[in-house]
């Protein structure tokens, strides 16, 4: 697959990919917004994408009523190793964004209340602001 010219609407050095980049980089702060509105606690520097991962993956549970089990949840973020995963669904479990449910000698971990506010206030945002972006510069 080819690589778009600089010059190009959708290239790199275009103003509308510039837009994007900085919106992105802007969402990701948002994000961070939005799970520090949900918990008392300090969100860690650098946890932000693993957090993302761990309870995105649980938001996909469309009943959320047991979410995913917990071994497996171990397995949520892309290139890391199932002991580090499990030190930050630990650390998202301390922060109030999941919880662990026994069901039938089973362990689940599933999001809270506040961890589906975080996720839906996130995802109402990003979907207005690269909505713009899109209806701005890739229409």
């Amino acid at each position: 697959m080819g690589s778009i010219p600089d010059n190009e609407p959708r290239g790199i050095g275009s103003d509308g990919i510039h837009a994007l980049i900085d919106l992105t980089n802007q969402q990701f702060e948002y994000w961070w917004e939005c799970l520090q509105d949900e918990t008392s606690e300090e969100i860690p520097p650098g946890s932000l994408m693993h957090y993302w991962y761990i309870l995105s993956r649980l938001a996909l549970r469309r009943d959320n009523h047991f979410g995913i089990g917990k071994k497996e949840s171990f397995c949520l973020i892309p290139n890391l190793s199932p002991e580090a995963t499990r030190k930050h669904v630990a650390a998202a479990g301390h922060l109030g964004f999941i919880e662990t449910v026994k069901y039938k000698r089973e362990v689940y971990v599933r999001l809270t209340k506040a961890g589906e506010r975080a996720v839906n206030k996130t995802l109402a945002r990003w979907i207005e602001e690269f909505g713009k972006i899109q209806n701005k510069y890739f229409k």
